[in-house]
């Protein structure tokens, strides 16, 4: 049985203290994932289809709402916080 291990890390410094996870090289869904809705759920589904027929691990690497360049008049549809919850 597989066990899903899933790792948020909320601070590009911190990818060097969890370095194991990248060691067999990852699939990595990269992206903004505001809301992640039904196409952002595609595109991590299929990352995850091919983690699993390689038995590799599955990254997931996305963006903090404070670090993107959206005009300040651009309204988020999750805080950072739910966008992580969602993700888990």
């Amino acid at each position: 049985m597989k066990v899903l291990r899933i790792k948020c890390l909320s601070d590009i410094d911190k990818i060097s203290e969890n370095i194991d996870i990248f060691s067999l090289g990852p699939v990595v869904a990269l992206g903004f994932f505001d809301g992640v809705h039904i196409a952002h759920r595609s595109l991590i589904g299929e990352a995850k289809r091919i983690s699993d027929e390689n038995a590799i691990p599955l990254a997931v690497f996305t963006f903090s709402g404070e670090d993107t360049s959206l005009k300040s008049s651009a309204k988020r549809l999750v805080t950072d916080e739910e966008k992580l919850s969602l993700l888990e």
